[in-house]
């Protein structure tokens, strides 16, 4: 179910717009099953995956809208802002395990939310994903030699 939403946002829907345009998740989501023939649980389970993955976002009273390609959540924007002037001041230093499970209890956001929120980060070079020295997870970027050097 989460491809064939996935393939309905891609092909009639515009980043940046509401899918289908209406007032409230509820309408939505019952609006997109009519249109695809499908149960609304599972078009609301797809939503929620899509959601997790940074496809889309819940606006509250407003809809789904459709996130664009490198786009953040809205929702990400202070967990991600206070990420970045973290690691600007040194408190996360270069090659750092970044503490996922505490900056989801601060921020009070579950695993996937962080998750999406440090995904973005990696796109402008932030953190890198991958298996380090505490295991796999969100790590703090070293700078570049060209950057070390300005």
């Amino acid at each position: 179910m989460a491809h064939a939403v996935r393939r309905h946002i891609a092909t009639r829907c515009t980043p940046g717009t509401l899918i289908a345009g209406q007032i409230g998740r509820a309408r939505t989501v019952a609006d997109l099953a009519s249109r695809l023939d499908a149960p609304t649980y599972w078009v609301h389970r797809a939503l929620s995956a899509l959601e997790r993955e940074g496809a889309v976002a819940t606006m509250p009273m407003a809809g789904v809208l459709v996130l664009g390609p490198g786009q953040p959540h809205p929702a990400d924007a202070d967990l991600q802002r206070t990420i970045r002037d973290r690691v600007a001041a040194g408190f996360y230093p270069a090659g750092s395990a970044l503490p996922t499970g505490l900056l989801g209890d601060e921020f009070g956001l579950d695993a996937p939310q962080v998750a999406r929120a440090c995904r973005y980060l990696t796109h402008d070079d932030t953190l890198i994903h991958h298996h380090g020295p505490h295991g796999p997870g969100f790590y703090v970027q070293a700078p570049t030699s060209l950057e070390a050097a300005s």
